[in-house]
């Protein structure tokens, strides 16, 4: 759990509409602010070596949340941007992507020049081609929970389907990054590399790589 950093999905609301349980087991019970971020709130950035990472709440408040993105994004520039949330933006797979709520993300992403953006909730693994703005979505479903869901229509931007379960693993390195996809068996289904944006600042002096791992349902 230390080395954890979680973002709110539908089934944290199932039960509880206020996620309280997801809060008290990242946050500590009855804590307001902690590693999952502000309680009811469920936002909040990381600086992970010289990447900028922002995690989301896909499911409400995405006025509220896109203008403190803005603040998070334009306040601490940095070269590589990473953000994180629940349902993804572009699917293969059965389930609704709420393209239409979420499109404050993906401008807020376009103007900010955000390399990666990770997804869960269709339960497999997606990687798609960066679209015209430059952003590469993974969704990342495969974590362990229920079924895999399988493709019913292929996006125009998919470039690599896999319905088995694994992890994403990702290395950032300070103006590129590399991923594989690691089934459950460790057997490697999907790998490559991109650089960042170059427009920005330049990446801080970092002497090696750190490693970042998504799983997701």
């Amino acid at each position: 759990k230390g080395r954890t950093y979680p973002t709110l999905g539908n089934h944290e609301f199932r039960a509880f509409p206020d996620a309280a349980p997801y809060f008290d087991y990242f946050n500590g019970p009855g804590v307001d602010s902690g590693r999952a971020g502000r309680r009811g709130h469920g936002w909040y950035a990381v600086d992970h070596g010289a990447w900028r990472l922002l995690f989301l709440d896909s499911h409400a408040n995405i006025a509220t949340q896109a203008a403190w993105m803005r603040t998070a994004l334009s306040q601490n520039p940095t070269r590589c941007q990473l953000a994180i949330w629940h349902r993804p933006r572009y699917t293969s797979g059965p389930l609704p992507t709420k393209k239409t709520l979420l499109q404050p993300f993906w401008d807020l992403l376009a103007e900010f020049r955000v390399e990666i953006a990770i997804a869960g909730h269709d339960h497999h693994y997606e990687r798609f081609n960066p679209d015209q703005f430059g952003i590469r979505q993974f969704t990342v479903g495969g974590g362990g929970h229920g079924s895999i869901n399988d493709f019913v229509s292929i996006h125009g931007l998919s470039a690599k389907r896999i319905a088995r379960h694994g992890v994403l693993w990702l290395e950032l390195a300070p103006d590129s990054y590399r991923w594989e996809y690691r089934e459950i068996t460790g057997l490697v289904t999907d790998s490559g590399e991109g650089l960042c944006h170059p427009e920005l600042a330049p990446a801080p002096s970092e002497p090696s790589p750190i490693t970042l791992t998504v799983t997701g349902a």
